[in-house]
């Protein structure tokens, strides 16, 4: 089989073009000193059938230390989880589905998040756990429809559904 030969220069031109426009982003990632690990799963069991299938699917935000407006509704937190998806009845102890995919739900945090995660301590593996600063936190689970809105985005009536 012969090789391709191909003389438009435009063809190489937007290879090269594209593949400068789909390379890789650096990510800034804060150090973060005396760190917790945590790991969250949905593990909302479900059944979509006749009797519920008008009904909107468990899908959770998790918010750490939110900051609240005046009406009780979340405007921020320091830590966000978002799209929560149930997980699967076989879920192994690594991330399976990091890189795979182009869908936003995650059926963990951290899931897909671009977050500090944990390293090889003592023998036991935590790079599926994520780095969060140790001490009291508040965190709030929040129902919200299943779409590819990012939680703090979303219309205030989407917001308040429970």
């Amino acid at each position: 089989m012969l090789p391709l030969r191909i003389k438009n220069v435009t063809f190489y031109a937007a290879v090269a073009l594209l593949w400068f426009a789909t390379g890789c982003s650096k990510v800034e990632y804060k150090k973060i000193d005396d760190p917790a690990y945590l790991r969250v799963f949905n593990n909302l069991n479900y059944k979509i059938g006749v009797d519920n299938k008008d009904e909107m699917l468990p899908f959770l935000t998790m918010l750490i230390d939110p900051e609240m407006d005046q009406d009780g509704m979340p405007v921020g937190a320091q830590i966000k989880g978002d799209f929560l998806d149930k997980r699967d009845p076989y879920a192994p102890p690594y991330p399976s589905h990091i890189g795979s995919g182009t869908s936003v739900n995650n059926p963990e945090y951290p899931g897909r998040e671009n977050v500090l995660v944990g390293p090889v301590l003592n023998g036991f593996d935590l790079s599926s756990w994520a780095q969060i600063p140790s001490g009291k936190h508040r965190i709030v689970f929040m129902f919200r429809p299943k779409n590819t809105v990012p939680f703090f985005n979303l219309d205030p009536k989407l917001k308040k559904v429970s």
